[in-house]
């Protein structure tokens, strides 16, 4: 709030004056949960990575593209490629693609193979700088089966297409791996604006790719427009979420935001306005802070999801970690607040 000024914890504009607000829930998780530090690489060409605690997602190709990608597509095949490249007999995977794409259809109905095998389901044990050439090995065993082609097809479509936005011209695949189980995602991203304000959007498909995938993740973030940002002032919002299609998966949608809004007119810190908010309804999920050096610290919650959710969400944060976010200067320097 411009005007503002905090003395011994009373805001005094004017003639008011009391105590700040008392913690969110954001900030109870980010007090009382232990931080990772965080690491990224700053750009988004190739061979660009992040990483905290056990997670670490690496680019693996970046290109520019005049039109929206099917990103589901994309990634579901880079996912069965990743699972064909394990599998002793590939042709063994095409039922375990089917099973897939009929859980996805209808996720309250088990379903297993139809010739018994599990050769999908069998858990993908591959280090991100490891993936890229068994995506490529899969990706020319698949070609050979065409059940497999065509039930990669009706795993896509049930999963639910994400295109990005016309605006989203960079086009990246990405390597991820959380708690040793290996993802595949596909984005495409805006990286528009000066160093001060960027205007940047990332949109993506998040995947498991230790077995034929029955759930998708669509990750959809943005930065409102702004055209200055100066010392104390508040920055361009970014909203979003990360959904898990299809919706009947018994998953949770978790809500991404930045800067957080459950604090009312004061800022702890400048190191609030660094900060991506994660959160199931008024559940704390994670925390992200990223400053200009790409280092900052990330706070996931020890409990109240489950282990899909905690894996797909701290894979979207190393993600977006690596997107140009604005970011706030201290009134008194023009480095970034630590």
């Amino acid at each position: 709030m411009r005007g503002a000024v905090l003395v011994g914890g009373c805001v005094i504009v004017g003639v008011a004056c009391g105590p700040p607000p008392p913690p969110s829930a954001q900030e109870i998780l980010r007090d009382k949960s232990p931080g990772m530090p965080l690491t990224a690489t700053p750009g988004l060409a190739q061979g660009a990575e992040a990483r905290f605690g056990d997670t670490v997602v690496r680019i693996e190709s970046s290109s520019v593209v005049d039109k929206p990608r099917d990103l589901t597509r994309e990634s579901v095949m880079d996912a069965l490629s990743l699972v064909a490249s394990s599998a002793a007999e590939v042709q063994s995977v095409a039922g375990d693609v089917s099973a897939a794409a009929e859980a996805a259809k209808s996720p309250s109905v088990h379903v297993s193979s139809s010739d018994g095998t599990v050769s999908a389901e069998a858990r993908v044990k591959l280090p991100v700088d490891k993936q890229a050439d068994a995506v490529k090995k899969g990706a020319d065993d698949i070609a050979k089966v065409a059940s497999i082609v065509e039930g990669a097809a009706a795993l896509a479509l049930a999963l639910g297409t994400l295109l990005g936005r016309e605006d989203e011209k960079v086009f990246v695949r990405i390597a991820a791996e959380t708690r040793g189980v290996p993802h595949r995602v596909t984005c495409s991203i805006k990286d528009e604006g000066s160093a001060e304000t960027p205007r940047s959007s990332v949109s993506c498909v998040i995947l498991r790719a230790d077995r034929a995938p029955r759930v998708a993740w669509h990750l959809d973030l943005g930065t409102q427009h702004a055209t200055t940002v100066g010392p104390g002032e508040m920055l361009p919002a970014s909203r979003g979420y990360l959904r898990p299609e299809p919706k009947g998966a018994g998953f949770a949608h978790l809500w991404i935001s930045r800067p957080d809004k459950s604090v009312p007119f004061i800022r702890r810190s400048l190191n609030d306005y660094l900060s991506f908010a994660v959160q199931r309804d008024a559940v704390a999920v994670a925390r992200m802070r990223v400053d200009d050096a790409r280092s900052g610290v990330v706070w996931l919650a020890a409990g109240g999801v489950d282990a899909e959710t905690r894996d797909a969400t701290a894979v979207a944060l190393a993600v977006m970690s690596l997107v140009r976010w604005p970011t706030a200067q201290s009134s008194d320097a023009t480095t970034p607040a630590k």
